[in-house]
């Protein structure tokens, strides 16, 4: 049994709940009400935690700063790490596998859990602001550059 496959054993043990890896290295849990993706990384010694805080919010240059913001030194995220993922934001972070117990996967979840509706709130509230700002802008007759038509 790997160490990823013990630690997740002894969480289901903990929990009273049935739950193993899938044959891709990832589980999937609900902490408070928030899909948590556990992805094993054995080869490394870890494994890697992470939600999507905002669903398919598409970056955006006010969205982009607002997580920049939230980023720097992970004063808005607790310490997670605010990244982008295909056309949407993750909350991730990483946990080393050999001095990891059950409780410890628990409480990291939990923050999270709690630390991705944080971020979905300030991101909402970024994402209000930009449509807010473009709809001013349209109606001032305001060139509105559309970054995604530029040739790459």
């Amino acid at each position: 049994m790997t160490l990823f496959e013990s630690l997740i054993a002894e969480f289901a043990e903990k929990t009273g709940q049935k739950i193993a890896p899938l044959p891709d290295g990832s589980v999937y849990l609900n902490a408070d009400g928030v899909l948590i993706t556990v992805q094993s990384r054995e080869a490394e010694g870890e494994a890697v935690l992470f939600s999507l805080p905002v669903g398919d919010m598409k970056p955006n240059p006010t969205t982009m700063q607002k997580a920049l913001e939230l980023n720097a030194h992970g004063a808005g995220t607790n310490g997670f790490h605010l990244g982008i993922s295909v056309d949407s934001f993750v909350l991730s972070c990483t946990i080393k596998l050999n001095d990891t117990s059950a409780e410890d996967l628990a409480t990291k979840m939990l923050l999270l859990a709690a630390t991705s509706e944080k971020v979905s709130l300030a991101m909402g509230a970024a994402l209000a602001e930009y449509a807010e700002n473009l709809a001013e802008r349209e109606s001032n007759g305001e060139d509105i550059c559309n970054l995604s038509m530029l040739p790459v």
